[in-house]
Formats: C-alpha cells, sequence, structure tokens
C-alpha cells in the first residue's frame, strides 16, 4: 500500500514537471514570436521611410528641373 501511494506522489510530481517544463518552452516560444514580429515591423517601418525619402528627392528633383 505504501508502495502505491509512494508511485502515485511520484507520478503526480513528474506530470506537473513535466507540465511546467512544456509551460515554460511555450512561453519562449511566443517570445521568441513577438521578437520577430517586432524585428519585423521594425524593418518595415525601415523600408518605408526609405521609399518615402527617395520619393521625396524623387519629386525634389523633378519639381527643380
Amino acid at each position: 500500500m505504501l508502495f502505491l501511494l509512494v508511485f502515485i506522489q511520484i507520478f503526480i510530481h513528474g506530470k506537473m514537471f513535466i507540465l511546467g517544463r512544456m509551460r515554460k518552452q511555450n512561453e519562449r516560444k511566443l517570445e521568441n514570436k513577438e521578437k520577430a514580429m517586432r524585428t519585423k515591423t521594425v524593418s518595415l517601418l525601415s523600408q518605408s521611410l526609405k521609399f518615402q525619402i527617395v520619393t521625396f528627392f524623387l519629386i525634389k528633383n523633378f519639381l527643380q528641373n
């Protein structure tokens, strides 16, 4: 009987440990996705800004000529 109780306790503890590790892995995956999205957003904003600057100078040169 004692063996069964110890076995159940170890099983529950192991299951909680595994679930905790899975939760941490999921949190890391979400953090990595958020970082990737921020990087992508910054990249798109910088591309947009470059495009606006080039367009501005093209229009400026066109109007001067």
